[in-house]
């Protein structure tokens, strides 16, 4: 089930914490930060998946205690606590894919060579047998000048692509010319459901 919560809570292994985004999607943390300040408190969620069926309705606080500790000794048993959110069935694609949780991820590629003022061929960005076309529209950055483009489209058939800076791809003073072998990258966000 996805549950979320405002409370603090300890690590429990099986567990993953996300934070929520303002588009109604779940960004993936590596590991929950119990040292944050008090004021600065984020509203977790979690996906946490059971090897047996549990009794349990929707809108319901839910809390998990860590049973196989020692009753004798001085700590806190509760592994995690918060709001059922929401059945998901992992056997199950569409119910898989209802979760949008995502981690950001980047890629590298090179300057093949500059075409004009407003347009350079990327190499390196993407493999050959990437599907381009789902990457059309997305930003990229040239590393030297922080300028910022979109992939128009694929050139060739050895993964390149075409990038369009609608300002110019230099700025004024820069050479063009020396562009060729320029780092570029692409930040975007990879799903883990889709």
């Amino acid at each position: 089930f996805f549950f979320s919560s405002r409370r603090r809570h300890t690590r429990c292994s099986g567990v993953s914490w996300a934070r929520r985004c303002v588009q109604e999607t779940d960004l993936f943390e590596d590991e929950y930060n119990d040292k944050e300040k008090e004021s600065n408190k984020k509203i977790y969620f979690a996906l946490v998946e059971f090897e047996t069926h549990i009794l349990a309705n929707e809108g319901q606080l839910v809390i998990g205690s860590k049973l196989d500790t020692d009753l004798e000794a001085n700590i806190c048993r509760i592994a995690f606590n918060g709001k059922l959110l929401e059945f998901v069935d992992m056997k199950n694609e569409n119910d898989k894919q209802k979760l949008k949780i995502y981690r950001y991820k980047e890629k590298s590629g090179y300057i093949d060579r500059v075409s004009d003022n407003k347009t350079i061929i990327v190499k390196d960005l993407f493999k050959k047998e990437a599907n381009i076309n789902n990457y059309i529209g997305k930003m990229v950055t040239l590393k030297a000048n922080g300028k910022q483009g979109r992939i128009q489209s694929s050139f060739g058939t050895s993964g390149k692509i075409k990038v369009i800076f609608q300002d110019g791809v230099v700025n004024e003073g820069e050479d063009p010319e020396a562009l060729p072998g320029t780092e570029v990258t692409m930040h975007y966000k990879k799903y883990y459901y889709r």
